[in-house]
């Protein structure tokens, strides 16, 4: 007799009716049969979701990975809830999430509003509330002036913003250009990038962040002398897209032209007028301080300062002492 073995999930009355010779059955995984006379009863056993085997601790969880699959995710640790981690095998991770009290790690009123909105107490440390949010991503040094960040640095910072950073030490600065992954700031002789780690990066759009310094001293180039002027102090502000500078004289240098020049930090804005002129301070010449002021005026794009002896007499004798002391000279950068 041939014996042929096929898969049977259900048999009908009427197909039963109609077998002949030996049929055998054969119970298979999570399936019994149970002989009664001439009735025969199947029956799963086993396969139930309360003792399936995937299970084997306390908030272990079944978790779908494709089409007809599923991996276990076991429990996390108390107060950790699920979060859809696309990374993740399972698609789902434990993580931490703020507690009641809480408002993104910040003191909040355990009495919620009434619009169960929590409401921040005495105790809470804003962010942010010192003026300085923390930059995106990491700063490396590029040069003395320059900072390399991530690109698209265009959408985040702009001319005129302050920033600080830590290489040691607080340092501060101002931005005065910004490319797609460059930061340049106003040259000065307090604050200068290191070839070194960058950490806690800040950068800041208000004109007064906490602890700003505002004022920075610079070393000015000139024209117009044999022997340099010493001492003093040159120093610059920016606020508002313009640069403000005053200079304090301490030892007057030598006069070798008629002409005067100063170098400055930052390069002037284009100007559709020409010449920015104005500036309030009064020259020494030839050794002796003039009683009417000096006339300044800077280039558009440029950062050579034109040192007039005065607006009726421009010219400057070519030896003894020379210099000026401005109160303020303010251009657009």
């Amino acid at each position: 007799m041939a014996v042929v073995t096929r898969d049977v999930k259900s048999i009908s009355k009427a197909a039963a009716a109609k077998l002949k010779g030996d049929v055998t059955l054969t119970g298979g995984s999570n399936i019994t049969l149970t002989q009664s006379g001439q009735d025969i009863s199947i029956a799963a056993t086993g396969g139930a979701v309360a003792t399936d085997a995937i299970w084997d601790a306390k908030g272990d969880l079944a978790v779908g990975t494709g089409a007809d699959t599923a991996s276990k995710l076991v429990v996390g640790t108390n107060d950790q809830v699920l979060i859809a981690a696309s990374g993740q095998a399972t698609g789902l991770k434990w993580g931490a999430v703020g507690n009641a009290d809480t408002v993104d790690t910040y003191h909040a009123n355990a009495t919620p509003t009434a619009n169960n909105i929590p409401v921040l107490d005495a105790n809470a440390n804003l962010p942010y509330r010192d003026g300085w949010t923390p930059a995106t991503g990491s700063w490396t040094y590029a040069s003395a002036s320059t900072i390399t960040v991530p690109t698209g640095a265009a959408s985040l910072y702009r001319k005129g913003d302050r920033i600080k950073w830590t290489q040691t030490t607080v340092k501060y600065g101002v931005i005065v250009a910004v490319a797609d992954t460059l930061l340049t700031i106003a040259v000065n002789t307090d604050y200068t990038v290191a070839n070194a780690a960058i950490t806690a990066n800040y950068y800041s759009h208000e004109a007064n962040p906490i602890g700003y310094p505002h004022w920075f001293s610079f070393t000015p180039t000139y024209t117009g002398f044999s022997v340099n002027p010493t001492g003093g102090n040159d120093r610059f502000e920016i606020s508002n897209g313009t640069l403000k500078y005053v200079r304090e004289v301490s030892t007057v240098g030598t006069s070798n032209a008629a002409g005067f020049t100063i170098g400055l930090p930052v390069i002037s804005a284009a100007s559709p007028i020409g010449n920015f002129v104005g500036g309030v301070g009064f020259c020494t010449d030839n050794g002796a301080r003039q009683a009417s002021p000096a006339r300044m005026y800077l280039g558009a794009g440029a950062a050579i300062l034109n040192i007039e002896k005065t607006f009726s007499s421009p010219s400057f004798t070519t030896s003894g002492g020379k210099d000026v002391e401005i109160n303020s000279y303010i251009y657009q950068i």
